[in-house]
C-alpha cells in the first residue's frame, strides 16, 4: 500500500500545481496596460555617459550595445550592472557597383550624371567585389581589433544562429578561410586591375600602376582619352559611434596595400540616410559604407538570401535610384545575378517542394550570393547591454537582448518608472521622418515604435517562433474552391470585387481578432483590418498614368493581392482567408505573412490624412509634402509639431466626407453589405484629430504606451501606460506567459511514523515555485 499513498501524495501535487499555473496565466488585475507607468527615452552624447548614467540609477538600461573594452573606458563597476549578453548585431560591408551599362561598363567604366566625367569602378568588376573576402582577415578583426568581441561572419548569420549548421560550409566551397588570404587577394586583385585595362583600351582608356608623388607608395591610375591623369580613388565612408571604425581603418589600410588611393570619409548615424540611402550612386560619391544590422530573428533564413537580391534588399540605394540588378547585371553580360533574384523570389514565396529544398536554395542563393560579393559580411559582434539591477522581470532574448518588443511589456521598478538612454551622437534620435513609406526614424524610432504600437503575433524570445498577441489563427494546408461570397481588393478596379467562380487556393487562414480602442480612445474595428489591407494594395500597383495613389517603394508588396485568392467575413472580429502562400514547414509561419498586412500599426485614418496632405498639400498652410526626402518642400513626419495642424484638418476633411478614397469607401461599403456595422467616421476623426493636436504628434497607434511628450531639442521622449478597458492584456499577463520556474518540494511537514496496508495516508509538505527566468527567486 506504500505505493497507493505515494501515489495519492503526487496527485495532490499534480492538482496544486496544476491549479497555481492556471491562476498565474489568467492574472487577477482589472488594470489593462504594462507594470509601469511611465517609459521615457534620453539621447546621450557619448556612450560613457549612458553606461555611468546606468551604474548611478540615472538611467535603468543604456540601448546601445558595448563591448568589455567600452565598459573598461568609461570606469564601470560591473558589479553596480546586470550585463546581458547578446549577439544581434553584424557588420557588412555595402559595397558600390555601378558602372555604364554597356561594353564599357564591362570594364568598369561609368559616366558620372551629375557631371558626365567617365571614370572608373574597381567594384563594378566581379572578381575585385569577391576578392575583399580574402583581403581582410576576419580572424584578425575578431581577436585583436574586437578584442574576442566578435565572430567572423561571411553571411546573414554567424555562428551562435541556430540556422549556422545548415549553411556553415559555404563559405569552405568557395576557397574562403576566417583569416584570409591576403597574398591571394593582391594577386588576384592585380589580375583583374590589368584585365580592366585591356578592356578600357578599346575606348581609349587605360589603367597602370603608378608612383603616386603625394603618397610616395605605388597606386592604380587612370589615363583618359585625352591624356588626362588622375589616380583610381576609392571613397570608404566609415561610421564612427562603434567598432566600425575600427574594421573602416582597417580596410582602407588594406585597400591601399591593394594598390589603391583611399579617402577615409568619416560619418555619423544621422549622414547614413543622405548619404547612402538615398544619395544617387551613380555619380560613385562613395565605393564601401561599413554597413552594422541585425540578424536575422528567425530559424527560417530565407532572408539570408534576400540580402543579396534587389528585390528584397537596397543594393545599393532605395526610393526609385539605381540598384544591381538582374537587368543591369545581363547588361554586363553578368546572368549570375538573374538567378540569384529567381531563387531569392522561390524562397520569399515559399516555392520549395520540401526542407531539404528549401535548405538547398539557401545554400545556392548564399553561395552566389558570396560569389557576387554586393554585400561583403565580416563579423557578428558579440556584445552587452546594460541594465540597473533594480529593474526586474524583464523578459529579454538571449541572442538580440533587450532590442526586442517585450523587456519594457514586462518589467518592474520600484517607482514603475524606466528611463532608458540611448546613444545619439549628432544630437538628435530619429535618422529620418516617421511616416508609413518612410518608416519610423531608424533604429531609435523603432525601439520606440516597438511598445506604442501592438502586434498580431510577435516571435517568442527564445525560440524565436510565432506567438498570437492581437490575433488568434487556425491554418489548414488543403486545396479548397474559395466561395463565391468572398471578396478581394481589385486595384485596377479600385474596389471589393466577389470572388469568381472557380477561383482555388492552397491555404485557409481563420483568423480572430483582439480589438480595442486607440490610443487616442477611437475603437478599431473590421473596417480598420481591412481599409489596412486594401491601402497595401492599392499604394503597390500603378494602374494608369492617372493612378495617384501609388508609390515605388511600396510596390513590393503587390504580391499580397496574388497570394490572397479571397476573404470570408465571419463576424465583427473574425475574417477566413483563403491565400496560395504558404510555407509547408510552418503553418504558423504562413499564418504571420497575412497577418502582417492586415492587422495595422498606425491609426489607417492617419494612413488616409497622411495620404491627403501628401496628394492634395496641406489644408492649413498649402505646403506640398512627400513620403521621402527631395519628393515635396516638406517629408511628412509625424513627430514633427509643424505638420500636425495640417493632418488634423485633412482628418476632419475626412469626416465630412470631402475625402473619401476607394480603399476607405469601398471598404465601408463592402462590410455593411455583410452586415458589419462600421464606425462613425465623423466622430472617429474628430477624436484622432483632437488627440494628435493636444499631443503635437501623430504617431498614434494600439500598443501598451503612447507618446505622451517629445522634446527633440532635448532628445526626449516620453511615454505612458496606455490603462483604456478595452486593453485586451493586464500587466502581469505576458511575464507569466513567459515565466520558466520549479516546483520543488521542501521538505515535509508532517508525515505518518507508520503505513498500515488497506488505509490512505496524508503527507504535507511545502512546495516552493523557483522562478529561473527572466529573475531568478522563490
Amino acid at each position: 500500500m506504500l505505493s497507493r499513498s505515494v501515489l495519492l501524495v503526487v496527485l495532490l501535487l499534480a492538482s496544486i500545481m496544476s491549479s497555481y499555473a492556471i491562476a498565474l496565466a489568467q492574472g487577477s488585475s482589472t488594470t489593462k496596460g504594462p507594470r509601469v507607468e511611465t517609459l521615457t527615452y534620453v539621447g546621450v552624447t557619448t556612450t560613457d555617459k549612458g553606461i555611468k548614467g546606468v551604474e548611478t540609477g540615472e538611467f535603468d538600461a543604456f540601448m546601445w550595445e558595448v563591448l568589455p573594452d567600452d565598459l573598461e573606458k568609461a570606469g564601470a563597476d560591473v558589479s553596480k550592472l546586470r550585463l546581458i549578453p547578446a549577439l544581434r548585431f553584424f557588420d557588412v560591408l555595402d559595397i558600390n557597383a555601378y558602372s555604364d551599362p554597356n561594353e564599357m561598363g564591362v570594364c568598369g567604366l561609368a559616366t558620372r550624371p551629375r557631371d558626365g566625367v567617365v571614370v572608373f569602378n574597381p567594384f563594378a568588376i566581379r572578381e575585385i567585389r569577391f576578392q575583399l573576402n580574402n583581403l581582410i582577415n576576419r580572424k584578425y578583426i575578431s581577436n585583436e581589433l574586437l578584442k574576442g568581441g566578435g565572430e567572423p561572419a561571411f553571411t546573414y548569420v554567424s555562428i551562435s544562429h541556430p540556422a549556422w549548421r545548415y549553411i556553415k560550409d559555404v563559405a569552405d566551397m568557395l576557397g574562403l578561410r576566417e583569416e584570409g588570404n591576403e597574398l591571394l587577394a593582391l594577386q588576384k586583385i592585380r589580375e583583374a586591375m590589368l584585365n580592366a585595362s585591356m578592356c578600357a583600351q578599346k575606348f581609349g582608356y587605360s589603367i597602370a600602376s603608378e608612383r603616386d608623388p603625394s603618397t610616395g607608395r605605388d597606386v592604380w591610375t587612370l589615363t583618359r582619352p585625352g591624356g588626362s591623369k588622375e589616380p583610381i580613388k576609392i571613397v570608404l565612408l566609415i561610421r564612427i559611434e562603434d567598432e566600425r571604425r575600427l574594421i573602416g581603418d582597417y580596410l582602407a589600410s588594406q585597400l591601399e596595400r591593394a594598390g589603391f588611393l583611399v579617402e577615409r570619409k568619416y560619418i555619423e548615424r544621422a549622414q547614413f540616410r543622405p548619404l547612402v540611402r538615398s544619395a544617387e550612386p551613380r555619380n560613385l560619391d562613395w565605393h564601401i559604407y561599413t554597413h552594422g544590422d541585425t540578424m536575422i530573428r528567425s530559424i527560417w533564413i530565407h532572408e539570408e538570401v534576400g540580402w543579396y537580391s534587389s528585390e528584397f534588399a537596397s543594393l545599393p540605394a532605395t526610393g526609385g535610384l539605381w540598384e544591381y540588378t538582374a537587368e543591369h547585371a545581363k547588361a554586363l553580360g553578368d546572368f549570375v545575378q538573374e538567378k540569384l533574384e529567381a531563387i531569392a523570389r522561390e524562397l520569399y514565396r515559399g516555392q520549395v517542394k520540401d526542407l531539404e529544398d528549401y535548405w538547398n536554395k539557401v545554400r545556392e542563393g548564399t553561395y552566389l550570393g558570396i560569389y557576387q560579393s554586393l554585400r561583403v559580411f565580416v563579423i557578428g559582434i558579440r556584445n552587452f547591454y546594460v541594465v540597473n539591477p533594480r529593474v526586474k522581470d524583464m523578459v529579454y532574448s538571449p541572442v538580440f537582448g533587450i532590442t526586442i518588443e517585450w523587456p519594457w511589456r514586462t518589467a518592474l521598478t520600484p517607482d514603475s518608472k524606466i528611463r532608458v538612454a540611448l546613444y545619439a551622437s549628432t544630437g538628435s534620435l530619429f535618422l529620418y521622418e516617421w511616416n508609413p513609406i518612410s518608416g519610423v526614424g531608424g533604429v531609435y524610432g523603432s525601439y520606440i515604435w516597438y511598445y506604442v504600437r501592438d502586434y498580431a503575433w510577435l516571435r517568442h524570445p527564445s525560440t524565436l517562433e510565432p506567438i498570437p498577441v492581437r490575433a488568434t489563427w487556425r491554418v489548414t494546408q488543403n486545396d479548397v474552391n474559395v466561395p463565391t461570397t468572398a471578396v478581394m481588393y481589385d486595384p485596377a478596379k479600385h474596389s471589393w470585387v466577389n470572388v469568381p467562380e472557380g477561383t482555388k487556393a492552397s491555404y485557409v487562414i481563420d483568423i480572430n481578432f483582439k480589438l480595442g480602442n486607440y490610443h487616442d480612445g477611437s475603437p478599431q474595428t473590421l473596417l480598420d483590418i481591412l481599409t489596412n489591407f486594401a491601402w497595401y494594395i492599392e499604394w503597390a500597383f500603378k494602374s494608369g498614368d492617372d493612378d495617384i495613389w501609388y508609390h515605388p517603394n511600396i510596390e513590393s508588396d503587390k504580391y499580397i493581392a496574388e497570394d490572397v485568392a479571397g476573404i470570408e467575413i465571419i463576424n465583427s472580429t473574425a475574417i477566413r482567408v483563403y491565400g496560395n502562400y504558404g510555407l509547408f514547414y510552418s503553418l504558423d509561419e504562413t499564418a504571420t505573412y497575412y497577418l502582417d498586412y492586415l492587422w495595422p500599426s498606425w491609426n489607417p485614418l492617419l494612413r488616409l490624412a497622411f495620404e491627403y496632405v501628401v496628394l492634395y498639400k496641406g489644408p492649413v498652410s498649402g505646403a506640398k509634402y512627400g513620403w521621402l526626402t527631395g519628393e515635396g518642400e516638406r517629408t511628412l513626419d509625424a513627430m514633427n509639431p509643424n505638420h500636425v495642424g495640417d493632418v488634423a484638418e485633412a482628418l476632419r476633411i475626412i469626416g465630412r466626407g470631402g475625402y473619401t478614397p476607394p480603399h476607405l469607401a469601398s471598404t465601408a461599403k463592402m462590410l455593411e453589405e455583410k452586415g458589419v456595422r462600421v464606425q462613425d467616421l465623423a466622430k472617429a476623426t474628430e477624436t484622432l484629430a483632437k488627440f494628435i493636436t493636444e499631443h503635437k504628434h501623430m504617431a498614434v497607434s494600439n500598443g501598451p504606451y503612447y507618446i505622451d511628450k517629445y522634446v527633440p531639442e532635448q532628445m526626449y521622449v516620453e511615454l505612458k501606460a496606455f490603462r483604456d478597458p478595452t486593453y485586451p492584456f493586464n500587466p502581469d499577463y505576458w511575464l507569466k506567459a513567459f515565466e520558466v520556474s520549479q516546483i520543488k518540494v521542501a521538505g515535509v511537514i508532517k508525515a505518518p511514523t507508520i503505513l498500515v496496508v488497506g488505509y490512505s495516508a496524508e503527507v504535507e509538505v511545502p512546495i516552493l515555485k523557483y522562478v529561473i527566468f527572466p529573475d531568478e527567486g522563490t
